[in-house]
C-alpha cells in the first residue's frame, strides 16, 4: 500500500495521525503562556554607585578597576572597600546597599519580570559592615548569604556585620527579617533595637543587645558604623550606639548621654535668662 495512501482521512493510520494531532494541539492551547523572566547576565549593570569614599573596588573575573560616584556595577562583580573606605550603591529595582570599611560583597543575582510580578536579588556578604534596605519588590524577592547565614528579608531596614570568622549579626532597624544558620536553625527577628547572631555551630540567637564578648575584639562601633549616621541613600539618623548596648556599659554610655544632653539644656536655659535679663537692663 503507498504511503499516500495510508495517509488518506479514510484509513485506519491517517485517522490516528490525525487524532493525535488534534489532541496536541488541546494539549498546547491548554498551556498557559508564561513570558521568559529577565534574568541580568553575568557582567549586566545592575546598580549605580552613589557614594564611594577613599579605595572601593570592583572586580568582574579578571577585571578590577575603582570605583567612583556615578559608575555602573554589575551581576557577578564582587565589590571590595579598603580599611578606610566605603561605599553607597542603589540598584536598579531602588535596593539600596551601604558598604562599610573592610567589606565585601557579591552581587550573585538579579532577576526582575515586573509584568508577572518574579523578582529575585541574593547577595553574597563575604566580610564586613553593611547597611540594606529593600527595594521595590516583594521582600520574599530577597535573600543575602554570608559563610554562617542565610537571611531573608521580610522588612526593609537592617544592618549586618560579618567578622574574619565568618560570624552573623544582624541588627534591625525597620520590618523583619528570618536568620537561619547553616544547620537551618531558623530565628524570626521583629525587635527594633535588637541584634540576632548567627553562630558558625549552627546556633541563632533570640534578639539581644550588643555585648562587649559578643565578638572577641570586635567593638559595636566597628560591627555597625552607619549606626547614628546619615547616609546618601538614607538620610535618617537609625538608633544610636549606647541603645543597642547591654550591660553596665550600656547603662553608663546611656547615663552620660543623658547628662549631656541635661547639660546643654540647662546651658541654653541659662543663656536665655540671661539674655531676657540684659534685654531688661538694657536703656535701649
Amino acid at each position: 500500500m503507498s504511503e499516500l495512501a495510508s495517509n488518506a482521512p479514510g484509513h485506519p493510520r491517517g485517522l490516528f495521525r490525525s487524532l493525535a494531532a488534534g489532541a496536541l494541539a488541546g494539549v498546547l492551547l491548554a498551556v498557559p503562556f508564561h513570558a521568559p523572566v529577565a534574568r541580568a547576565a553575568d557582567g549586566a549593570e545592575i546598580g549605580t554607585t552613589v557614594v564611594a569614599v577613599r579605595q572601593v573596588t570592583g572586580t568582574l573575573g579578571e577585571n578590577r578597576r575603582r570605583l567612583r560616584e556615578g559608575v555602573r556595577v554589575h551581576l557577578a562583580e564582587v565589590l571590595e572597600t579598603a580599611a578606610n573606605g566605603r561605599a553607597e550603591l542603589q540598584l536598579d529595582d531602588d535596593t539600596k546597599l551601604a558598604l562599610g570599611p573592610n567589606g565585601r560583597l557579591s552581587l550573585d543575582d538579579y532577576v526582575v519580570q515586573r509584568s508577572q510580578g518574579i523578582a529575585s536579588v541574593t547577595l553574597r556578604v563575604l566580610k564586613g559592615a553593611f547597611r540594606f534596605i529593600t527595594g521595590e519588590n516583594d521582600k520574599n524577592a530577597y535573600r543575602i548569604e554570608t559563610p554562617s547565614a542565610t537571611i531573608g528579608v521580610l522588612g526593609t531596614v537592617f544592618d549586618l556585620f560579618v567578622d574574619e570568622n565568618g560570624e552573623t549579626v544582624v541588627l534591625l532597624h525597620e520590618g523583619e527579617v528570618e536568620v537561619c544558620s547553616r544547620a537551618r536553625n531558623c530565628r524570626r527577628h521583629n525587635l527594633v533595637g535588637q541584634l540576632v547572631h548567627s553562630r558558625l555551630d549552627g546556633i541563632v540567637t533570640e534578639p539581644i543587645r550588643w555585648t562587649k564578648g559578643l565578638l572577641p575584639g570586635v567593638a559595636v562601633a566597628t560591627a555597625f558604623p552607619f549606626v547614628g549616621r546619615s547616609l546618601r541613600i538614607d538620610p535618617i539618623r537609625r538608633l544610636r550606639h549606647a541603645a543597642i548596648l547591654n550591660g553596665t556599659a550600656g547603662r553608663a554610655t546611656r547615663a552620660a548621654t543623658r547628662a549631656t544632653r541635661q547639660g546643654t539644656r540647662a546651658v541654653r536655659r541659662g543663656v536665655n535668662r540671661a539674655g531676657r535679663t540684659l534685654r531688661r537692663l538694657s536703656p535701649f
